[in-house]
C-alpha cells in the first residue's frame, strides 16, 4: 500500500451464495483428474480457513485460465501449499518452453573450447624419480 492509498474491507465483493462445501465439490469436479487434488484441497481448508473460498476460487480461475498438461506439471511440482503457489508454479510452466525428455548427458552438439581442455599428466615414475631425489636421509640410529 502505498501513501494516501484508500484501505477498504473487501469482504463485500465474495460471492456467498455458494457455500465452501459446494466450491469444494464443483473444484473436485472439474479437476477429477489431479490425483492429490483432495489432499491438497483439505490442506488449504485447514491452513487457510479464513480465505478458503478466495483459494478454492482461485483453484477454479486457475483451471480455467491454462491447459490440463501445464496444471498437472504445476500439482506434480513438491511445495504447494495455496493457491497461490498453485497460480505461480502454472504461470512458471507456462512460460517454460517444452523440452523434449532429453536427459543432460545425452549432449551430442559441439562442447565450446574450455570444456575440451585436458590436464597434463605425467608418468608415475617421474613422481619416484623426484621424490627418491628430494629424500633426505635420517640421522636417528637403526634400533
Amino acid at each position: 500500500m502505498g501513501k494516501g492509498e484508500l484501505i477498504q474491507n473487501n469482504t463485500h465483493l465474495r460471492n456467498h451464495g455458494v457455500s465452501i462445501n459446494e466450491l469444494y465439490q464443483k473444484v473436485l469436479q472439474d479437476l477429477d483428474y489431479v490425483p492429490n487434488l483432495p489432499h491438497f484441497l483439505d490442506v488449504i481448508r485447514k491452513e487457510k480457513g479464513k480465505y478458503v473460498r478466495d483459494q478454492y476460487n482461485l483453484v477454479f480461475k486457475v483451471q480455467k485460465t491454462y491447459s490440463q498438461a501445464t496444471l498437472l506439471q504445476a500439482f506434480d511440482f513438491y511445495g504447494l501449499y495455496s493457491a497461490v503457489s498453485l497460480r505461480d508454479a502454472v504461470e512458471h510452466f507456462a512460460n517454460v518452453p517444452e523440452v523434449a525428455a532429453a536427459s543432460e548427458f545425452s549432449y551430442t552438439g559441439v562442447l565450446p573450447d574450455y570444456l575440451s581442455i585436458q590436464a597434463n599428466t605425467r608418468d608415475i615414475s617421474e613422481y619416484v624419480r623426484l621424490q627418491g631425489e628430494g629424500a633426505v636421509t635420517s640421522s636417528l640410529p637403526a634400533l
